[in-house]
């Protein structure tokens, strides 16, 4: 969350001319609903059996492609486990002072830190990271997306 996914999947999409996938979007658009609502409504078990079905079916039904999954998508059933069968996982990180400056700029859009004040998000990064990083850990390839050669680092990753 706050690393950078859809900004440099639409990025790569363009310079690879593969197709480009916002999991979340996409989940909006067959739903109707946003994905704060799915939380609500739902709750996270449900948004994430959601997140896993659609994920699969676009997995499954489209090739070359790029997709930007939210940063829970792999810590779920077996997400990353699949993600990892089909194609190449790139784990794109950032400082925890970026993460908090773009999570604190767009969290009436994160259901998950609406409603935290600034040192609560900080926490909740913090403990967020420290227990999804042993499945981020797991992709193919790590990229700093705080580096300025972060866009090569990203081409070269899916061989472009």
């Amino acid at each position: 969350m706050g690393t950078g996914k859809s900004y440099w999947g639409a990025r790569l999409s363009e310079i690879s001319g593969f197709n480009f996938f916002d999991l979340d979007q996409r989940i909006e658009e067959l739903t109707n609903r946003k994905i704060s609502t799915l939380f609500e409504e739902e709750g996270e078990d449900g948004f994430r059996l959601l997140e896993q079905k659609i994920l699969q079916e676009i997995t499954l039904s489209s090739d070359n492609f790029i997709m930007a999954c939210g940063g829970g998508t792999p810590c779920f059933f077996n997400n990353l486990e699949f993600m990892k069968q089909q194609g190449t996982v790139i784990w794109l990180t950032a400082s925890l002072e970026k993460i908090q400056a773009r999570l604190l700029a767009e969290r009436v859009h994160r259901p998950l830190v609406s409603k935290l004040t600034e040192k609560q998000l900080k926490e909740f990064i913090t403990t967020t990271l420290r227990t999804r990083q042993c499945y981020y850990e797991k992709a193919h390839f790590a990229v700093d997306t705080d580096r300025p050669d972060a866009e090569s680092l990203l081409k070269n990753s899916i061989h472009v």
